[in-house]
């Protein structure tokens, strides 16, 4: 099997790290070519250089925080492949795919990139896109963010009240171009690999046309000694290791109230 995976590097997170771990796992499996950004960061392209994978670059720009690849410079690993994976949140990218040559699409969901528009309105603050994303539920997002900078005094009362009327333009604006962005993505994927059960719930509670093909992937987890973490000063016995944002979504709540817990 010849498997082409999209992978833009513009920025080097978890889901980067997931990737590359994949990457080494699938490498002797398959026939494989990876496509990446121009601007992809160094340490992504270093760690792919590591592993020995053959790399193709393509321009790319981001619009509302997606890599959109120009994926017609492309066009002859499209037509080699037999399937397309895209690694993260390249799914604009999809439709296109299609019109270049009808083969399987595959697309990982590592967060709700997929069902809500970027950053703090993808997560609102303090919960998941419970609720069908829409420009009011941007709009609201944006100024509950507003008002806890307000709250924790990052923001005086004049800005936030400026920022909060704005907001109004700012989020139906956000939502009307990730519309654009997703135009036809959905259709264009044939399966989606989402990370946990619980992603997988969220993105079919919004999407329930997507119910038969969304399966489940856990993300593989390298043992000791770890490619992309650096070692404590005096490392001694055995630690801890949260791989994650601080957003309550992933749930360092939690472990900090067990810790606590352990220690009383």
């Amino acid at each position: 099997m010849r498997v082409l995976a999209l992978a833009h590097g513009l920025w080097f997170s978890g889901a980067q790290v997931v990737t590359l771990e994949f990457f080494k796992f699938m490498r002797s499996r398959v026939e494989f070519k990876v496509l990446t950004c121009e601007g992809a960061d160094s340490k992504f392209l270093d760690a792919l250089g590591a592993i020995s994978i053959e790399t193709y670059r393509v321009p790319c720009r981001t619009s509302s925080g997606y890599p959109i690849l120009a994926i017609g410079q492309a066009q002859k690993l499209v037509e080699w492949t037999d399937v397309v994976w895209i690694t993260d949140v390249e799914y604009s990218v999809a439709p296109r795919i299609k019109r270049i040559e009808n083969v399987p699409v595959v697309a990982h969901i590592h967060s709700y990139a997929l069902v809500c528009t970027w950053w703090g309105a993808m997560y609102g603050l303090r919960e998941v896109c419970a609720a069908r994303c829409s420009a009011w539920r941007i709009v609201g997002c944006k100024q509950g963010i507003d008002r806890e900078l307000a709250r924790v005094g990052l923001l005086d009362g004049v800005r936030a009240g400026a920022y909060w009327s704005l907001d109004f333009g700012r989020g139906s604006l956000d939502y009307f171009r990730w519309k654009r962005i997703m135009d036809s993505v959905v259709d264009s994927v044939d399966v989606f690999v989402a990370v946990s059960n619980a992603t997988r719930d969220v993105v079919v509670s919004h999407l329930p046309e997507v119910r038969d093909r969304v399966e489940v992937v856990y993300n593989p987890v390298e043992h000791r000694p770890w490619c992309y973490v650096s070692s404590l000063p005096g490392e001694r016995g055995n630690y801890i290791f949260y791989a994650g944002g601080a957003n309550l979504l992933k749930g360092p709540h939690v472990l900090l109230r067990a810790f606590k817990s352990l220690g009383e």
